[in-house]
Order: C-alpha cells, then sequence, then structure tokens
C-alpha cells in the first residue's frame, strides 16, 4: 500500500538526473564533472552502494533509503531478521558522503545494539568490496565506552553515543538522529530529549542572517511580510523497530506519523512510514531471510501473536501466552513514573532474589539470570513484589557471575533468595559461592533452609520455613528443585500475581528526568569496572552501560514471559517453554528465558517468605510424666 500525503501545494518537481547528464555536451570543468558525478550517485542509489560496498540492493531497499533522504520523520516497522540495521547504517554513510559536514547520530535502546551497527560498517570496509568505501573514512573507528565515533573526509561524522547519558545527549548536536530498538525507547527520551535534540537547526546562522536582512528590506518598504523566505526543515529523525503492542508508545507514534501523512496539515516537516512483512521480503528478497526461520514460521509450532508481532510487523492488541501482554502492560510503572530500577537498595527496605544460574561461558548459551523483588506495602496493608533489579549474562566468567552475587549482597538488603538447585545440592551455585575465595574474602556464607519445597501444600511449606529460618546465621537460601509440581505451582502464582497486580514493574531509569544523574552518583564498588559485560576493556565510563541495561533487562523478563506457551504431555504434565522455532535458534541475541525463570523463583520465594511471616507454629506439646525409682 502507497499513500500519497494530502497537500494544498504540489510537490516539487523531481529532476531525472540521468536525463539531464544525457543532454551535457562538450567538455566539462573539473568543478562541473565533480558536481555531475555527485549529482548521477545520489540519484543511482543502488549504483553507489555496489561500487562503494559492494553490496546489491534490491529496488525495495534503495526505495527507503531515497525514503530517509527526502522526509524528516521516518518510521520502519519491519518484521524481524529483514536487515533494517544494516540498511540503515548504509543510509548514514551514503548521507554523510552527500552532505558534507553533517553529523549523524545513532543510538538505540542499549550501547551495544547502537555501536553494532557502525561495526557492521567497519566490518565491510575490511573486504575487498568495500576498500573503496574505506577511503570514504578519515582514519579507523574511534572506540570509547561511551563513543564510538567514524570521521569521514569529508567533516562528515557517525557517533554513537549510549542514551543513558542524557545530559551528554542533550549537549551534542546532530542533523540526523536514527533510533535503533525504537520499542524499547522510552516516551519521555523520545519525547524530551529525542525531539528537542533535533530543533535546532544545522544552519541556524546563515538563517538568522537572512531573517536580518529580510526585516530591513520590510522597514525600508521594499519587501512585504508574505514575501519572507520559507526554510525547509533538514534535520531528520528514523526510528527503527519491530511491531509492539496496541498499548505500548510506539504504535501512537505510528498511528500520529500516518495521521500527518494522511491529513493535510501545514507543517514545515514531512513524514514517512514503511511496514514490511516477513512475506514481502521473503517475495522480493528471499536470500535475506534465514530459511530454516522461515520452515518453523510456516510449520505451525509458532504462535500466531508472535508471527504477527514479530515477523508480519502487524501491531496486535495481546499476546497468546500464558502470560498476557496488556497485563504485564497494566503491572508496569509508565514511562517517566516511579519508582525506577535500582542499583542501591532503599535504606531499610526488604529485597528477595530469585537465581536462575547457567554454568556455560559461551555468548550463545542460556543466560545467568538474576531478579531482584522489592518488597513494598500498598495502601491496604497488602504487601507485594516490585521488579527493581535484574541480570543476564552469558559467555561470562563463573567469577564475574559470583562478583556480580557479592554486589547485590552488599547493596540490597537481601532477606530471602530462591535459586535453582536442580542440579544437588553440593553442585549448586550457592554451595560454590560459598567455597569460593571471593565468598571466603567478604566473609560470605550463605546456608540452606531446613525445608521440603517439593511438598504442594505450600502452607506446611511455610511452616517449615519459620522453623528453619534465621537472617542473622544467614540461612535465608530455598533450594529448589524444577519440578513438574513447582513448575505447574509456580507458574499459576506468578500467573496470579500479575493478574491481580502483585508483582509490578519498575520504571525505566532513562525515562525519569534526572534519575540517571542520581544513579551515576551512587556508589556501587567496582562491578561495572570489573565485570566483562560492563567494563569491555574500553575507555570511558561504563557507568552509564550499566544503568542502561537495567531497563533493558526489566524489558527482557517481560517479552520472555509473552513467549511462554503451555503444552500438555502425553502423560498430562504441564511444560512451560519457548516456542520450538525460538528454541532452535543457538545465536547471542537470541530469545531466552531465563529473566522470566529467575522471576519466578523470585516471585514463589517472596510467597513462601511472606506466608512464612505469618504462618502460625504450634510449639510442641511437652508432657511430663512422675516415674518411680
Amino acid at each position: 500500500m502507497w499513500i500519497d500525503p494530502k497537500t494544498s501545494s504540489p510537490p516539487e518537481p523531481r529532476i531525472n538526473w540521468n536525463a539531464k547528464l544525457k543532454t551535457l555536451k562538450g567538455e566539462l570543468s573539473e568543478e562541473e564533472a565533480r558536481k555531475g558525478l555527485g549529482q548521477f550517485l545520489a540519484y543511482n542509489i543502488q549504483f553507489t552502494v555496489r561500487i562503494l560496498m559492494g553490496i546489491i540492493l534490491k529496488p525495495f531497499q534503495a526505495v527507503m533509503i531515497k525514503g530517509w533522504f527526502e522526509k524528516n520523520f521516518s518510521l520502519a516497522c519491519w518484521g524481524r531478521s529483514c536487515a533494517k540495521s544494516t540498511l540503515v547504517g548504509i543510509f548514514a554513510v551514503l548521507y554523510g558522503i552527500f552532505n558534507a559536514n553533517t553529523t549523524i547520530l545513532i543510538v538505540s535502546s542499549n550501547f551495544r545494539s547502537s555501536r553494532r551497527i557502525l561495526e557492521t560498517l567497519e566490518s565491510i570496509t575490511k573486504k575487498s568490496a568495500g576498500l573503496l568505501m574505506k577511503q570514504v573514512f578519515d582514519g579507523d573507528l574511534s572506540r570509547r565506552n561511551d563513543l564510538f565515533r567514524w570521521k569521514m573526509i569529508n567533516g562528515s561524522s557517525i557517533l554513537c553515543l549510549p542514551l543513558a547519558n542524557g545530559e551528554g545527549l542533550r549537549g551534542q548536536r546532530a542533523n540526523v538522529l536514527i533510533v535503533d530498538e525504537a520499542l524499547l525507547v522510552p516516551k519521555a527520551v523520545i519525547e524530551n530529549i529525542l525531539k528537542p535534540f533535533l530543533a535546532a537547526s544545522a544552519n541556524i546562522t546563515e538563517r538568522l542572517q537572512i531573517r536580518e536582512i529580510e526585516d530591513k528590506l520590510i522597514r525600508l518598504g521594499k519587501m512585504k511580510e508574505e514575501d519572507r523566505r520559507k526554510f525547509k526543515s533538514t534535520s531528520k529523525m528514523i526510528l527503527l523497530s519491530s511491531a509492539s503492542y496496541q498499548g505500548e508508545y510506539f504504535y501512537e507514534v505510528y498511528l500520529d506519523y500516518l495521521k500527518k501523512i494522511n491529513e493535510e496539515v501545514a507543517e514545515e516537516a514531512s513524514y514517512f512510514v514503511s511496514q514490511l512483512s516477513y512475506e514481502v521480503i521473503q517475495r522480493l528478497a528471499p536470500d535475506i531471510l534465514d530459511k530454516g526461520v522461515i520452515e518453523d514460521i510456516e510449520s505451525g509450532n509458532t504462535p500466531q501473536s508472535v508471527i504477527e508481532r514479530e515477523y508480519k510487523a502487524h501491531f496486535i492488541q495481546d499476546s497468546e501466552g500464558f502470560f498476557r501482554a496488556k497485563k504485564l502492560i497494566a503491572c508496569s510503572v509508565p514511562d517517566g513514573g516511579r519508582p525506577c530500577v535500582e542499583i542501591v537498595g532503599e535504606p531499610g527496605a526488604e529485597y528477595v532474589l530469585g537465581i536462575d544460574p547457567s554454568n556455560g561461558g559461551d555468548e550463545t548459551n542460556d543466560h545467568f539470570a538474576m531478579s531482584v523483588l522489592k518488597i513494598i506495602s500498598k495502601p491496604d496493608g497488602r504487601k507485594i513484589g516490585l521488579l527493581v533489579h535484574s541480570y543476564a549474562a552469558a559467555g561470562v566468567s563463573l567469577v564475574d557471575h559470583i562478583n556480580y552475587l557479592v554486589y547485590i549482597l552488599k547493596k540490597f538488603n537481601i532477606v530471602y533468595i530462591s535459586l535453582d538447585a536442580s542440579q544437588g545440592d553440593n553442585s549448586d551455585f550457592i554451595s560454590i559461592c560459598n567455597e569460593s575465595d571471593i565468598f571466603k574474602g567478604e566473609r560470605f556464607r550463605l546456608e540452606a533452609i531446613d525445608a521440603d519445597f517439593g511438598k504442594e501444600d505450600y502452607l506446611e511449606t511455610a511452616k517449615q520455613i519459620r522453623k528453619s529460618y534465621n537472617r542473622k546465621a544467614d540461612r535465608i537460601v530455598q533450594k529448589q528443585a524444577f519440578n513438574s509440581a513447582f513448575l505447574s505451582a509456580s507458574n499459576d502464582l506468578l500467573q496470579a500475581h500479575v493478574d491481580f497486580q502483585n508483582i509490578m514493574f519498575a520504571g525505566k531509569a532513562l525515562a525519569c528526568d534526572g534519575q540517571v544523574e542520581i544513579m551515576s552518583g551512587q556508589d556501587i564498588g567496582n562491578i561495572h569496572k570489573t565485570h566483562k559485560l560492563f567494563s569491555n576493556n574500553q575507555e570511558g565510563n561504563p557507568m552509564y552501560s550499566f544503568i542502561e541495561m537495567q531497563d533493558s533487562w526489566i524489558d527482557m523478563t517481560k517479552y520472555e514471559m509473552t513467549a511462554i506457551q503451555v503444552t500438555v504431555s502425553s502423560l498430562g504434565v504441564r511444560q512451560f517453554s519457548l516456542p520450538q522455532n525460538i528454541r532452535r535458534v543457538k545465536s547471542a541475541t537470541r530469545t531466552r528465558r531465563d529473566n522470566y525463570s529467575s522471576l519466578l523463583l523470585a516471585s514463589w520465594g517472596l510467597h513462601l517468605y511472606l506466608q512464612s511471616q505469618i504462618v502460625e507454629v504450634q510449639a510442641p506439646a511437652v508432657t511430663f510424666s512422675p516415674m518411680l525409682i
């Protein structure tokens, strides 16, 4: 579907540079030749990309790039694995080439995603087909932990900044702003930081000079007010994402852009919306999509809601999983609201920790996940859990996981720990920690609660917890085996917690004005500098990455929950897992369920802990019978 905007004035005529170049005769000066070549290359995007990068663009991809060139505000809602991030990276290079002294800024929900676009472009220059593109840049890609920058020889530059550095972002100037994974970027960031960020024109000095001259001419009567020069907006913002649920902000932006395209509006800015399903890509560019993914989608093993939203780029009302997306949204603190995620616990507050360990050190393995629930009291006296801190890491060492647990224990008043101990008491993560030099150096030792956590009667278990639990002795660990009875009961409980909002999700730090600056001043020790996931052995301040990852992990937890499906085995046992096609994917960026599992443990632990505080434990009867000696 193609929608032409309704405007009172006809569109500006487009120059066919190919036809115009055919009319040129005789010899050209060097300046005319350079200008003509530039116009030809800008007009023929596919040809330019092929000789510059060795990449053969499909016609629809060239159309997308031209749309981004022409319009001020663009929204690209494409299915997963449709190469939108790679294409926008190509656009950034082209725009910088054809617009000298231009700054293109790329941001994303986390710094890793945005800088991956630049790293992909860098990899192109290392191939023989991309050697010509390498000559465009003035040296190598500059890497810092809080800034990636690649300068061009014509004065343009492409840079990536972490969104968590709100003040730094406000201080930057750019002509083009690219927001990857825009679905995960808070509304407050887009409205209060990114849009105003583009309000200032790049040629503001020239505009002020022209306005000053026009003012003089009007005063002298040599010019009328209506004859003032109309400046065309040159700032650009491009939002990239897969589709969201209809209750989320990205859908509001999508509708707003479509409204401005459909209606006649007297706005200086122009808009472009593209919405591509995997089916369109499969027909137009079948070599882009992974064949195995297509087979899984069409096999019937993937929930229809996942196909509609993730692959067909349709905005849907709700998920079809065990945990409903609408209810998870209702359980989430809105963007800009508080309480926010925490990196240091509130003094006097109590926290419950859920741990789903993973022993694999490869980036494609399961995440080692932890979820921290803050116990808060509602006005009616009811106590609920608020997810304020998460952790999800793969491809790092066991030492990193132990150090992160130490950080949590130091900075949060953890009163209860629920741990997946399916591998046995002697080889579980807490036992390993107790024997580590790290725990011994900190004089930490966590003890297991003596209770039968395999019972279906949780009240009886709560009584056992009350008898054995000892906070002063650090006997606070619930070692939980993942048997069918536990999985069924804990998932039902977590679903009920979501339905009645007994589990809530903290707001994003990025969305709260000034919150990042407050958190940046908190003492978290050296975990953000020593942990491989954040330090990355680069210069700069990794604190921003540490904070923004908390926002990402909270979102990841909810996303994993919406993907959980329930199946029943031949023996009638309920199983809670990801769809089969998602489980088959083995990559570092694949969807996992480990954050969901750690929250499941934390939710179950919170329930048992609160029940153990109120359950009545009958004192053993003491009798005395006299004896004859």
